[in-house]
């Protein structure tokens, strides 16, 4: 497990946390970018208005992308900052930053670039523990192994939310005569679930359920599979979030604002429901 430092002002980390997403440049820190591995830790450093850690998550996904997210993005109307990464966030000052930040400057850590490698164990020790002390959130001796196996127990013990509706998705695609798939390729990433009238052709519809998480990466990925296939994309998400997919959409992503279809996770329940037990009465009657 690596350790990296994360450096932004206030407005690029209001971005980051409300998205759960980072970006870097082309160049040295595309370097870095590859470098990166699901579980890293990560320390989000503000250079102004203060200066300090706000907070702490780990690496999740790792993705390229080709829309505009950052203000400085959006106001050249340009991605500048093509390589991104999705993050767990862990721990974070949503206001306070000038009473509960924490000072680092006397260790000397590297948060000159949008990326950088602490790679100094006297320092992550330190950091650490001022982390524990401020925050209240103990990482020493934290194993990166024994997270992913927590992980692991936790669902094979209950499906999340997530892959239960994913799951539904892909039942209710072989139902209405579709070649239905999960975790369908796409250019180094993966939609959900897709489905085919036939088998060599590509998908016709898509679909990506974001439940937490980054909304934007979810409609970039729709986006994509509807330049890449003309495939009718599919949002599946909680009500609570309509708010801000209609702002993408009006944004960033207008050009599948009038194709592509929002749909509650309610409404995926209600659809599998009366379809399997459908199913099931034909089935009975012999039809």
């Amino acid at each position: 497990m690596r350790v990296w430092i994360l450096t932004g002002n206030q407005e690029n980390w209001e971005v980051a946390v409300s998205d759960k997403v980072w970006g870097v440049r082309e160049g040295n820190l595309k370097k870095q970018w590859d470098k990166l591995e699901k579980g890293d830790l990560l320390l989000f450093y503000a250079k102004a208005p203060i200066k300090g850690l706000i907070g702490l998550g780990f690496v999740e996904s790792k993705f390229k992308q080709d829309k505009p997210l950052w203000p400085d993005e959006i106001k050249a109307n340009e991605v500048i900052y093509p390589y991104r990464f999705g993050f767990d966030l862990v721990y974070y000052l949503p206001d306070s930053w000038q009473e509960k930040n924490i000072n680092v400057a006397d260790l000397r850590l590297p948060f000159q670039a949008g990326l950088n490698s602490l790679s100094r164990e006297e320092a992550i020790s330190e950091v650490l523990e001022r982390i524990k002390t401020k925050w209240n959130v103990d990482l020493a001796g934290f194993k990166i192994e024994k997270r992913m196996e927590k992980k692991k127990e936790k669902t094979t013990r209950a499906p999340s939310i997530h892959n239960q509706i994913r799951d539904k998705l892909y039942t209710i695609g072989q139902l209405e005569n579709f070649i239905s798939e999960k975790e369908y390729p796409i250019d180094g990433e993966r939609i959900d679930v897709t489905w085919r009238k036939i088998p060599r052709g590509v998908p016709t519809k898509v679909f990506e359920v974001q439940i937490g998480g980054s909304i934007h990466q979810a409609l970039s990925k729709l986006k994509h599979s509807w330049d890449l296939w003309n495939s009718e994309p599919f949002l599946i998400i909680n009500s609570t979030d309509k708010e801000k997919v209609n702002t993408l959409l009006g944004g960033t992503f207008h050009e599948i604002q009038g194709v592509i279809r929002i749909i509650t996770i309610d409404r995926v329940d209600k659809l599998y429901d009366h379809l399997v037990l459908h199913k099931e009465m034909l089935d009975e009657f012999g039809l």
